[in-house]
């Protein structure tokens, strides 16, 4: 019985410029404010909120809240792709977007792990 070597190759593909906007807008605009929605209701109040500004609309209305985020992600990732062509031309704006991702990905985990700590 012989075996044979059935490699598959694996190619790594950089993250296109539309993917990259894209996920800065679901990291930010929704994972963002559902884990805060949900740290906030599983903590039993606003105050552990950093920003000031979302902590004062959490606490006159949460719906202010996602009003706010949800417009200020429109903006952004709609200013993102029609500067596109300006945006590709800085040094390493790839890394930066990716840094941004991590970034919001952390405050999302932040979040879950306050969630976790007062629900458990």
């Amino acid at each position: 019985m012989s075996l044979t070597n059935n490699r598959v190759p694996i190619e790594w593909k950089w993250p296109d410029y539309g993917e990259l906007v894209v996920s800065i807008v679901i990291i930010w605009g929704f994972g963002d404010v559902v884990s805060t929605l949900v740290a906030s209701a599983a903590s039993g109040t606003f105050a552990l909120e950093a920003n000031p500004l979302i902590r004062a609309l959490l606490i006159h209305d949460p719906m202010l809240m996602i009003a706010t985020k949800a417009a200020v992600v429109l903006i952004v990732g709609l200013v993102l792709l029609a500067m596109r062509p300006v945006v590709e031309t800085v040094p390493a704006w790839r890394g930066w977007f990716l840094g941004i991702n991590a970034f919001g990905g952390v405050i999302v985990l932040s979040n879950v792990a306050v969630a976790m700590v007062h629900l458990f």
